[in-house]
C-alpha cells in the first residue's frame, strides 16, 4: 500500500490545520504562565547557561529532563540581544511534539488497518481535538508521551510487516530457484538470488536495525512523563499477539532487540534512578489510590469517572480542559463508542470462519482483530496511571495516553459508517457533502472551543496565574537601581527556600539564581521577613 498524491495532499492540509490550531496566537494563549511551566523554564535557562543538562530535575516533585533540555535549546536563539524570557518560548516544543503526534497517528493507523482513509480521518480527529490542542500549547512534558508511544508502536509493527513481506519474497525466490535450477547455469543469477534470501531474512541487518530504532524511539518516551512507565505492558501484549501470527521465536527475538534499543536510549535516566531511587516514585505514593480509606471503592469510582470523561464529565481543572466538559466533542464521542462496540462485535461474534472462536486462528487470519485488541489494551494501559491515582479524577493530563487509541477507534467507527453509506449506493455528492460538513464542523468547533470559549474565560487566566505575569511585567519596567522585593505569601512546595508560585516571576524577570537576583536588584522573601525590606523599596505581595 503506497501513498498516492491525493493522500499526501490531504495529509499536508491536515498538518497545516494542526499547525494553525496549535500555533495561532501562541504569544497570547494560554494567558499567563503557570508555575509548573515556569519551573521548567528556569531549569532550562540554568542548563543553557551552565551546560549542565540533566536526565532528571528533582525540583517540583521531580521531572524527567528531556523536555526541559529541549526547551533550553529552543530558548538559546530567542534570548539574544538582552531579550527577556517569555511564556510562549517555552511552549514551542509542545507545538512541535503535537504536530509529530498527528503525523504519527496517521502512520500508526495506516499500519494497523492498512487503509489510507482511516489514517487520514484519525489524523484529522487528533488535529481538531481540544484535548490535544490544549496540551500542545502548554509547556508540560506530558505532550511527549503520546508522541513517542505512537511512533514506537508504529515502528514495531513496521518491523513485523517487513518480516511478513520478507517471507513472501523468500517463497518467491525459493520457487524461482527450484524452477530454474535445472535450466539455468548462470552463476551470477544464483548468487543474486542467494543475496536476496539473506537480505530479506527475518532478522537480517535491516530488520535488526529497524527493530533497534523502534526500541530507541519508544525508549525516548521513558524520558517524557511518569505515566509512560505503564507502557511496557502494551509492548509485551502486542508482541504476544504477534507471536501467534509470526511464531514465538521471531516475536521473542524482535522483543529482545526492541528492549535493547529502549534500554540503551533510556540508560542515563536508568542510572540516575539507580542512584536516586526516591526520585523514581516521586509523588506516586502520596496520590496512590491505595492511600484512600477504601481503596477498592475508590478504584471503582475512578474507573467510572475515567470512562465517563469521554462522554459526560471531563477534567474540572480549567487549565487542562473547559472545566467539566467531556474530553471528546460529542460526534467524536459517538464514533468512539461505535468503534468500541464494533470492535467487541468483531471479536466476539460467531461465524462460520471462527465458529469456535479460535483465538490463534483469528489473530492469524483476521487483521482487524489484532488492531482492535491492541487499541483496547492501549486504552487499559493508558488508564492505569489515572485510575490508580486518587487526586483530581478525571485528570486529562494523567490520562493523556488514552487519547491516541480513542481517536483511532473513533476514526475506524467513522470509516465503517462511510463504507456503509457507499454500500447503499448513496449519491457521491451527498457523501461528499456530509464528509465536508463534518470536517468543517470539527475544525470550527475546535477553533471556537479553544480560542473563544476557553481562551476568553477569565477562569483560564486565573488557572495560568496571569496576575503573576502582570507582577513580573511591573518589575521589568522598573530601574535596576531600585530595590524590588517580592513577598511570596502564596503557598506551595519550596524551591531553594521559596514557594513554587514565585517561579513564574523568576522566569519572566530572569531572576532564578541568586546571582541574577543580585544583578537585577530583585529579592524574594517570605512574609516572616518583611521587616528586612528597606524604605523606598518597591514591594509586590505574591498571593
Amino acid at each position: 500500500m503506497r501513498l498516492n498524491w491525493k493522500t499526501i495532499v490531504a495529509l499536508a492540509l491536515i498538518l497545516a490545520a494542526g499547525a494553525f490550531l496549535r500555533g495561532f496566537r501562541l504569544t497570547e494563549l494560554p494567558p499567563g504562565l503557570y508555575p509548573d511551566e515556569a519551573m521548567n523554564g528556569n531549569n532550562a535557562l540554568e542548563a543553557m547557561r551552565t551546560g549542565s543538562y540533566k536526565p532528571f530535575y528533582p525540583e517540583n516533585n521531580g521531572r524527567e529532563g528531556l523536555f526541559i533540555n529541549i526547551e533550553a535549546f529552543t530558548l538559546r536563539p530567542l534570548l539574544t540581544g538582552g531579550a527577556l524570557p517569555e511564556a510562549w518560548m517555552l511552549r514551542i516544543p509542545s507545538v512541535l511534539f503535537g504536530l509529530l503526534t498527528i503525523l504519527g497517528i496517521f502512520f500508526l493507523t495506516r499500519e494497523l488497518f492498512r487503509k489510507n482513509g482511516i489514517a487520514l480521518f484519525a489524523a484529522f480527529l487528533l488535529t481538531t481535538s481540544f484535548w490535544h490542542i490544549n496540551f500542545s500549547r502548554i509547556a508540560f512534558r506530558a505532550i511527549m508521551a503520546p508522541c513517542f508511544l505512537v511512533w514506537g508502536v508504529f515502528l514495531l509493527l513496521l518491523v513485523f510487516r517487513k518480516i511478513e513481506e520478507g517471507r513472501g519474497k523468500k517463497v518467491e525466490n525459493d520457487e524461482f530457484l527450484i524452477s530454474n535450477a535445472k535450466s539455468s547455469s548462470n552463476e551470477s543469477i544464483s548468487k543474486f538470488q542467494n543475496w536476496e534470501l539473506i537480505r530479506n531474512s527475518e532478522l537480517g541487518i535491516r530488520n535488526s536495525l529497524l527493530t533497534l530504532l523502534a526500541g530507541a524511539v519508544y525508549g525516548i518516551g521513558m524520558n517524557s512523563y511518569i505515566a509512560y512507565r505503564a507502557t511496557p505492558l502494551l509492548v509485551i501484549f502486542a508482541c504476544w499477539l504477534l507471536a501467534f501470527r509470526y511464531g514465538w521465536k521471531t516475536a521473542l527475538k524482535i522483543l529482545s532487540l526492541f528492549v535493547l534499543g529502549a534500554v540503551i536510549i533510556a540508560l542515563p535516566l536508568i542510572v540516575y534512578f539507580a542512584h536516586n531511587p526516591q526520585d523514581f516514585f516521586g509523588r506516586t505514593s502520596e496520590i496512590s489510590v491505595f492511600s484512600a480509606p477504601s481503596p477498592s471503592l475508590a478504584l471503582g469510582v475512578n474507573i467510572l469517572k475515567t470512562a465517563g470523561m469521554f462522554f459526560f464529565s471531563g477534567d474540572t481543572n480549567q487549565r487542562q480542559n473547559i472545566a467539566g466538559a467531556p474530553e471528546l466533542f460529542w460526534p467524536v464521542a459517538i464514533l468512539f463508542a461505535f468503534g468500541i462496540a464494533l470492535g467487541l462485535w468483531k471479536l466476539l461474534a460467531s461465524n462460520s470462519k471462527f465458529k469456535n472462536l479460535n483465538f490463534k486462528l483469528k489473530i492469524k487470519n483476521y487483521p482487524d482483530a489484532f488492531a482492535v485488541l491492541v487499541l483496547f489494551a492501549w486504552l487499559v494501559v493508558g488508564a492505569l496511571p489515572e485510575i490508580f491515582s486518587n487526586e483530581g479524577i478525571p485528570h486529562a493530563l494523567r490520562a493523556i495516553l488514552m487519547l491516541p487509541p480513542a481517536i483511532i477507534l473513533a476514526a475506524w467507527g467513522g470509516e465503517r459508517i462511510y463504507t456503509w453509506f457507499r454500500s447503499k449506493n448513496a449519491p457521491q455528492w451527498l457523501v461528499s457533502v456530509l464528509v465536508s460538513l463534518l470536517a468543517i464542523g470539527l475544525f470550527a468547533e475546535a477553533y471556537v472551543s479553544y480560542f473563544v470559549v476557553w481562551g476568553a474565560d477569565p477562569a483560564t487566566a486565573d488557572a495560568f496565574t496571569k496576575n503573576y505575569v502582570n507582577d513580573a511585567e511591573a518589575l521589568n519596567s522598573l530601574p535596576q537601581t531600585l530595590p524590588k522585593y517580592v513577598v511570596v505569601s502564596a503557598g506551595g512546595m519550596p524551591v531553594n527556600g521559596i514557594p513554587m508560585p514565585a517561579e513564574t516571576v523568576m522566569y519572566l524577570t530572569d531572576t532564578y539564581t541568586p546571582a541574577e537576583q543580585t544583578a537585577k536588584n530583585v529579592h524574594y522573601i517570605l512574609p516572616s521577613a518583611t521587616n528586612t525590606i528597606p524604605a523606598g523599596a518597591f514591594v509586590i505581595d505574591l498571593q
